[in-house]
């Protein structure tokens, strides 16, 4: 399958949100739960998928590091929410992309 431009451009969209969130979550020195200088804007970059973090249930023997948590999985799914979205655009609408 070959991706259009519109799409590879929206699945850059959530990974430079991710690198930004990353790198505000190495400065402030990790998550502070809502309550340091930066946890606000790591919060919003994680949109939509940080929302879903709450909902998933781990077991409390697992032990999985904030950035993971705040950062990179909500990355991970906002990259491929954003691709879903550029594939549906570029075969609902011929000639984009």
């Amino acid at each position: 399958m070959r991706m259009g431009r519109l799409t590879r451009v929206l699945t850059l969209i959530p990974v430079a949100a991710g690198t930004i969130a990353t790198s505000l979550f190495l400065v402030q020195g990790g998550f502070g739960g809502g309550h340091s200088r930066f946890d606000s804007a790591i919060t919003t970059l994680g949109f939509p998928s940080i929302m879903l973090m709450n909902l998933v249930a781990l077991p409390n023997s697992l032990s999985v590091p904030d950035i993971l948590l705040v950062v990179w999985i909500p990355c991970l799914i906002n990259v491929l929410i954003f691709f879903l979205i550029g594939v549906a655009i570029t075969r609902l609408i011929p000639g984009k992309g």
